[in-house]
């Protein structure tokens, strides 16, 4: 679900394999993930999404005491367009529940942190540019699906209304910013022996905070969570992020996201034609995570 096509796993494996040659892949989605001989952790990503900003702010929030994976105290190793950073290697029990109203106390306690982790990641707090980022990437992938077969191009005015729609509605959102994680979903919370852990600052932006609800409202709305996991979030955070200004139009942005996302991705991944067409023309119900 995020604003990147996966990367290529020939590209990272070149760059984990000269980190250490007999580095294992954990997963890959907008970063590799290796674990390394040694025990620890390489992420591979894009050089552009700012590694030190991503370190800093996971740095932050751990010092603060909030249950972040903090990094290892190593600079970003940086390969042509690719750059690395290093985690410890926490044991992982997959199978265990989200407890929402932990992650609902995290977040809380993730956005009390507002200045903080605006100093930390260089941000200003005065101004987001999420809605206008967000646009331009959902108009992007528009652009694309015209071109693709009919099941997907026939789609592109109605996606396109629906995206100007919320664009007009959400107007000025320069109000109540936070410095928001962004990618606040069951997959990006790690359980470990100690207890869970949230994951993966990368896509941190200055956003209003029912922009950090969105992500989990999809895995519920349109993926088929439990629903009790968002009651659960609420009753941590203190309040019904629902119920704030904009949430339901920033939800249809999270949306549109998500669909044309899979849609383009299906050039390149065949195998996810089925999914694209479902996100496309289905009923909004039974999404299937990618």
């Amino acid at each position: 679900m995020g604003e990147m096509a996966h990367l290529s796993r020939a590209a990272t494996d070149v760059v984990a394999y000269r980190i250490d040659p007999d580095a294992s892949l954990l997963r890959l989605g907008l970063n590799g993930v290796y674990k390394l001989s040694d025990g620890r952790v390489a992420r591979i990503g894009p050089a552009s999404m700012r590694p030190e900003r991503t370190l800093a702010l996971a740095r932050c929030a751990a010092g603060a005491g909030l249950d972040v994976l903090a990094p290892l105290d190593e600079p970003p190793l940086y390969d042509g367009e690719l750059a690395a950073t290093f985690w410890p290697y926490v044991e992982e029990h997959p199978d265990h529940p989200l407890d929402g109203h932990w992650l609902g106390e995290l977040i809380h306690g993730w956005h009390e942190l507002a200045q903080e982790l605006a100093a930390a990641g260089g941000d200003d707090l005065s101004h987001s540019s999420l809605v206008e980022r967000r646009r331009a990437a959902i108009q992007g992938r528009l652009a694309e699906m015209a071109e693709m077969g009919r099941w997907a191009s026939s789609k592109v005015p109605e996606l396109l209304e629906r995206l100007e729609r919320a664009m007009d509605r959400l107007g000025d959102l320069d109000d109540d910013l936070v410095v928001a994680h962004a990618d606040v979903h069951p997959g990006n919370v790690l359980h470990g022996p100690s207890g869970p852990l949230l994951i993966d600052v990368d896509s941190a932006v200055v956003a209003p905070r029912a922009w950090d609800l969105t992500p989990l409202r999809v895995h519920v709305e349109h993926f088929g969570r439990d629903p009790l996991v968002l009651d659960q979030f609420v009753a941590g955070y203190g309040e019904d992020l629902r119920q704030r200004p904009y949430a339901q139009d920033l939800m249809e942005l999270r949306s549109l996201s998500s669909i044309t996302w899979v849609t383009v991705m299906s050039l390149e991944r065949p195998e996810l034609a089925k999914e694209a067409y479902w996100r496309l023309w289905g009923d909004g119900s039974g999404w299937t995570l990618v």
